[in-house]
C-alpha cells in the first residue's frame, strides 16, 4: 500500500516536471530508492522486482532527453539507476539489455573518475568481463562507484 502511494505521487509528479530539471533529478532519485524497497538483486526488498524495473525504467526515462549539463549533474543518480537496472534484467533472462545498462553505468563511473572535483584514487581498478547472475556476460568493476568513494562490489557479481 504504500509503495504504490509512492508510485502514485511520484508518476503524478513526473507528468508535471516538463523542464524542470531539478525536480526531475530529485525525481529520478526517489524512483532509484523506491526501486531498492520493492525489489533488487544485493539486499533486502520486499521482492517485489517486475515493480522495481519499472521504477528504475522511469528514473532513468525522466534522465533522458536533459541538456548535458543537467545530466552531468544527475551522474551519479544514473549510474546507480543502471547498474540496479542492469541486475535486474540479468534475473529476468534480459542479458542483452543488463549488459548495456552495467557498461553505460561503467561508463558514466568512469567519467566521474576523471573529474577533477572527485578523488580518483577510488577510480583505478579498470572494468572486467564476467559471469554474473543467469549466467550471462556483463561487465563490472572490482568496485563500485558511488560518489567519491569507492565501495565493495555486489556480492557474487564477479
Amino acid at each position: 500500500m504504500l509503495t504504490r502511494t509512492a508510485v502514485d505521487s511520484l508518476d503524478s509528479l513526473s507528468r508535471n516536471s516538463g523542464r524542470n530539471y531539478a525536480l526531475r533529478r530529485e525525481l529520478a532519485a526517489a524512483y532509484l530508492r523506491l526501486g531498492r524497497v520493492q525489489g533488487n538483486t544485493t539486499g533486502a526488498s520486499l521482492g517485489r522486482n517486475a515493480e522495481a524495473l519499472a521504477s528504475f525504467d522511469h528514473g532513468i526515462s525522466l534522465l533522458n532527453g536533459m541538456p548535458a549539463s543537467e545530466l552531468a549533474q544527475a551522474a551519479e543518480t544514473e549510474t546507480e539507476l543502471r547498474q540496479d537496472r542492469g541486475g535486474l534484467l540479468g534475473t529476468f533472462g534480459r542479458s542483452e539489455q543488463a549488459g548495456a545498462d552495467i557498461e553505460r553505468a561503467i561508463q558514466i563511473g568512469n567519467s566521474l573518475c576523471h573529474d577533477a572535483r572527485r578523488d580518483t584514487q577510488a577510480c583505478e581498478t579498470p572494468p572486467v568481463l564476467c559471469r554474473g547472475w543467469g549466467g550471462f556476460v556483463r561487465v563490472c568493476h572490482a568496485q563500485i562507484l558511488r560518489g567519491n568513494r569507492a565501495l565493495p562490489a555486489r556480492e557474487g557479481a564477479c
